[in-house]
């Protein structure tokens, strides 16, 4: 356990030191500075993609609540999210 929290410090140690490295690259700057702009849309995206995500799980787990990798909203959301159970078929 310790050895994965050593991990995680020195991982997240150089992810801080590269970022600031990457600060002064003027593309990563366009990069930032394109997303910031486009923020508002991207949320809106994101919301509506997640609106459609859940009603189309809701849907699958009204329809196949029998198969034990629908059986629940939250195994049914994991099903979707893999798309493995969607090649096995019902035995």
């Amino acid at each position: 356990m310790i050895y994965l929290v050593q991990i995680g410090i020195v991982a997240f140690i150089i992810q801080v030191q590269l970022l600031h490295l990457l600060r002064y690259h003027k593309t990563i700057a366009i990069l930032g500075t394109t997303l910031s702009h486009a923020l508002c849309d991207l949320l809106s995206f994101g919301f509506i993609m997640a609106i459609i995500f859940l009603s189309f799980t809701s849907a699958v787990y009204l329809m196949y609540h029998d198969i034990a990798a629908y059986a629940t909203m939250t195994t049914a959301m994991g099903s979707q999210v893999t798309s493995k159970s969607l090649i096995h078929t019902h035995q």
